[in-house]
């Protein structure tokens, strides 16, 4: 709230914090705490029609400033809800703390929990659509429903093939929608096999993002165009062994100058 908005609603010299403030002037519609690094949190309340939004950090400010005289706010003076929006840091925890000893109504909602405003008024409104989010992100009775849906929409959603039969008859078809991890000591080939399965899901037809922190893309690259020679060795009878090469010896260009012309071409083959 600005100063022009303060004074046009009859803010008392004894209102000394903002929060006061708000409590006193906000017709019952609840306001909002949030953490100062959440600007786009902001945009997405103001945008639902919440009336007040305050950073966490001037609240902790007004309360180390005027303590005694925010722990004067009666009950009845504090209609407005107050719905604390953080993690668990301690500067949160003392607001919470300090708000709860002043008698005044404080409802905590989890930042990592999906946050739909409130725009309703009155304690009792506000109270009722703040339990039926508590109990839409928490129970899974609120949360049943959707599961339905989820069921529904996996009908058209069937498993993606890894491109390796013996593996897809083991997870049950292929990869469903989640998160797979592939652990195994360094150097054992756990990139070879993810680019393996990312070049057969690719071919398929599925589109693959691949994000690598250890290999540059060229290296991956060159995983997928050694695994190609060999794979034209398996389906082409007149392609020796020999002339498959291995992912440094794709990237090694010294190395070109010994090949026959056959391994050349096969490379040039893979590569296309």
């Amino acid at each position: 709230m600005d100063n022009n908005q303060a004074n046009n609603q009859d803010v008392t010299i004894e209102d000394t914090t903002k929060l006061k403030v708000m409590l006193r002037n906000n017709q019952g519609k609840p306001i909002y705490i949030v953490e100062n690094n959440q600007n786009d949190l902001f945009v997405r309340l103001v945008s639902g029609g919440v009336s007040q939004i305050c950073l966490l950090d001037d609240i902790s400010k007004s309360l180390q400033a005027d303590k005694d005289n925010f722990r004067a706010i009666r009950p009845e003076d504090t209609d407005s809800p107050i719905i604390l929006v953080s993690g668990n840091s301690p500067k949160a925890n003392q607001v919470y703390k300090a708000l709860t000893n002043a008698n005044i109504t404080v409802y905590r909602q989890d930042i990592n929990k999906p946050i739909k405003p409130i725009t309703c008024s009155g304690r009792e409104s506000v109270k009722a659509e703040i339990v039926d989010q508590y109990r839409h992100n928490y129970s899974v009775g609120g949360n049943i429903s959707d599961f339905n849906d989820v069921i529904k929409t996996n009908v058209n959603t069937p498993a993606v093939p890894t491109g390796f039969d013996i593996l897809d008859k083991v997870i049950d078809g292929g990869l469903y929608e989640g998160l797979y991890t592939v652990g195994a000591i360094s150097s054992l080939g756990k990139t070879t096999f993810c680019m393996n399965i990312a070049d057969q899901v690719a071919r398929s037809g599925q589109d693959v993002i691949i994000l690598s922190l250890e290999m540059s893309k060229h290296q991956l690259m060159s995983k997928s165009i050694s695994r190609l020679t060999f794979c034209r060795y398996q389906n082409d009878d007149s392609i020796k062994y020999e002339w498959c090469k291995t992912s440094r010896g794709i990237t090694d260009g010294s190395r070109y100058q010994s090949y026959c012309p056959e391994e050349l071409d096969l490379i040039r083959q893979a590569r296309d």
